[in-house]
């Protein structure tokens, strides 16, 4: 099986059962309705972190900062029963808009996998409008079928973001599409902490990727705060489908 990235925005509220399947597949999944920025876990289906050398956010000092085995993006959400949040500031949202605030016309935004087998078995794909209409931060459709990561060997790993100032679009009503990059074994640390922009400003968190980490550290924290990672282009890297 092999996923793809994708970033976007969605219309409406998610059918689970439809959307299950059309082969999406959820890293994490937010909300900005009503001009609240506020982090919504997929009920249904979602990823859980497997990090079982580190069952707890590393550095983190407030409760409910439990990784292993909790929902990508749980830690962001749950901790320290906090307004992380509720902070445009802080994971995915943070690079949209400048950092600024979110459109609401579209109000659901979603960084996830696809199912590339369903979606390239045809020579006809379906859109992503068939499951809800994923759209970039302007409106217009930000992919019709599948991305896919090019040349992608099994020994690297590969992060996706949602574009941002930081993360490859300077033009702030232009982000929310997908920004692709690759990290060798061994120096998942290093790449994460230079693309960790996006994270709560107290230490006590421990949301933050640090370059001597191990890649599974690194990896639980990235994870924690919604983002996505495989190894190579196509296998699940430190989390599983449920």
């Amino acid at each position: 099986m092999a996923y793809g990235f994708f970033a976007g925005r969605l219309d409406n509220s998610i059918d689970n059962v439809t959307h299950k399947g059309a082969g999406y597949r959820a890293f994490c999944y937010f909300s900005a309705a009503e001009g609240a920025q506020e982090y919504t876990k997929m009920s249904q289906i979602f990823l859980r972190i497997d990090t079982p050398n580190n069952t707890t956010v590393p550095n983190s000092s407030v409760n409910n900062n439990e990784m292993d085995d909790a929902k990508v993006g749980g830690p962001l959400v749950d901790m320290n029963d906090s307004a992380l949040k509720d902070d445009i500031t802080n994971g995915p949202f943070g690079g949209l808009n400048g950092g600024g605030t979110i459109d609401v016309e579209s109000p659901f935004y979603y960084i996830g996998i696809l199912d590339f087998e369903t979606f390239n078995a045809t020579s006809n794909p379906p859109t992503f409008a068939n499951s809800g209409g994923v759209d970039t931060y302007d409106g217009s459709k930000a992919f019709t079928t599948a991305g896919n990561v090019i040349n992608a060997d099994s020994t690297t790993f590969t992060v996706c973001v949602p574009s941002g100032p930081k993360f490859g679009q300077s033009t702030a009503a232009a982000t929310g599409v997908r920004a692709t990059y690759r990290f060798a074994a061994d120096n998942l640390a290093l790449g994460l902490s230079k693309l960790n922009y996006y994270k709560p400003s107290g230490a006590t968190y421990g949301l933050y990727v640090t370059s001597g980490m191990s890649d599974e550290q690194a990896a639980g924290i990235w994870l924690s705060s919604g983002y996505g990672i495989l190894k190579g282009g196509g296998a699940l890297a430190f989390s599983s489908l449920t």
